[in-house]
């Protein structure tokens, strides 16, 4: 089963922040990706079982949570 989910970063003002990279870590690999121009990057993760999986999420290197993660979340972070 695959699962989608979506990352925002924004600066402190709210504002969107456009080419910031997103890493996601899961147990045994990883993936990132760029923030687009509304500051938005998509993941699409497949699993095995369950309907979710436990990420460690870092913005420009910084880690900035631990959710876990089910299809069609959203998250947000300000860019540290």
């Amino acid at each position: 089963m695959d699962i989608t989910f979506s990352v925002r970063v924004v600066d402190d003002g709210g504002d969107p922040v456009k080419g910031t990279k997103v890493s996601v870590h899961y147990p045994l690999t990883h993936d990132h990706g760029y923030t687009d121009g509304d500051s938005w990057v998509e993941f699409e993760k497949n699993i095995i079982s369950g309907n979710g999986v436990r990420t460690t999420i870092y913005v420009d290197g910084e880690e900035v949570g631990e959710p876990w993660v089910e299809d069609g979340d959203t998250f947000s972070f300000t860019r540290p």
